[in-house]
Parts: C-alpha cells; sequence; structure tokens
C-alpha cells in the first residue's frame, strides 16, 4: 500500500509476532519505516471520529511514526511565502528542528504525528527552515521531463 501512494497505518495492539521481541521490532523499527503511523486501535478509531485534522498549533507535542515523542511545536510558518513548517523546540535533539509541514500525516488532540520514526529525525536536514529550492528539489522532475527510471530495463534489450 505505501509503494502505492496510500497512507498506511498498524495498529500496534491489534497485531500478533512470534514472541515479544519480534513484536518490539515490527512496531518499533519495521513498520514505522515501511508505514505512516503506527497507533493504538483506540487512537486510530479517535481520529476517524473527529472531523478533518485541525491545524497543528503551538504547544502540540510532535510524535514520530514510531510514537516516539519528538519535542513541542514552539511555531507554525504557513505564510504562503515559502513551504510551510514547524518549528520544534529542543527537545529529542540539541536545537530547534524545522519539520515541512508535508511529513505531518495526523493530528489527535494536542499530539501530531509525522511521517517518519523518532530515530530518524536527527538525521533529517531539518536543521533550517525548508526552501522553495529545496522543495523542489526534494520532489525532483515532473514525470513528464523523466525519460528513463534509474536503473530501468527494458525486458526485450530496447530502452
Amino acid at each position: 500500500g505505501t509503494e502505492a501512494g496510500y497512507d498506511v497505518t498498524f495498529l500496534a495492539d491489534a497485531i500478533g509476532a512470534a514472541g515479544l521481541p519480534e513484536y518490539e521490532a515490527a512496531i518499533h523499527i519495521n513498520f514505522p519505516l515501511i508505514s505512516n503511523g503506527v497507533i493504538t486501535v483506540d487512537d486510530f478509531l479517535a481520529s476517524i471520529e473527529h472531523p478533518p485534522v485541525p491545524a497543528v498549533e503551538a504547544g502540540d507535542t510532535v510524535h514520530g511514526s514510531d510514537d516516539g515523542e519528538i519535542g513541542n511545536v514552539k511555531k507554525v510558518v504557513n505564510d504562503g511565502a515559502g513551504p510551510g513548517y514547524l518549528v520544534v523546540g529542543q527537545g529529542l535533539l540539541k536545537s530547534d528542528v524545522y519539520i515541512p509541514l508535508d511529513a505531518v500525516v495526523r493530528r489527535s488532540g494536542t499530539d501530531v504525528f509525522i511521517n517518519l520514526p523518532q530515530l530518524i529525525v536527527g538525521k533529517m536536514p531539518w536543521t533550517e527552515p525548508p526552501t522553495a529550492a529545496t522543495t523542489s528539489a526534494k520532489q525532483g522532475p515532473p514525470a513528464a521531463a523523466v525519460e528513463k527510471l534509474y536503473g530501468s530495463y527494458a525486458p526485450t534489450g530496447r530502452a
């Protein structure tokens, strides 16, 4: 589903595994890497019982897709002058983090969830606000401008 572009959510308390170590690995490592979130059934039901996700607000707590807490939102910037982002205060990381709004997948109460596990956030280039140029580079060229995908080949030998 993820590869087809769907938002995939795993329900941590509605899955099984061979044992506790396998379960912990699944919900904290494997599932966050291939989904948009790993949440409880109660959180899932609460998120679909309410109206569409409201805007993120200062003071909200940001969580990774593995439910690991990243920090609190200091400010939301979405003024139309560039890509919108959240300024998340020092918490997990030693400095403020600028999380693009397009990384936010849902909000439940004052909890905001992004599409990356907590473990990966410190490795993202989010040490300064995103710009139009960085957003364009991240998205790549339009599909019509791509002749051939990297590493692709034609089974007939004609590329």
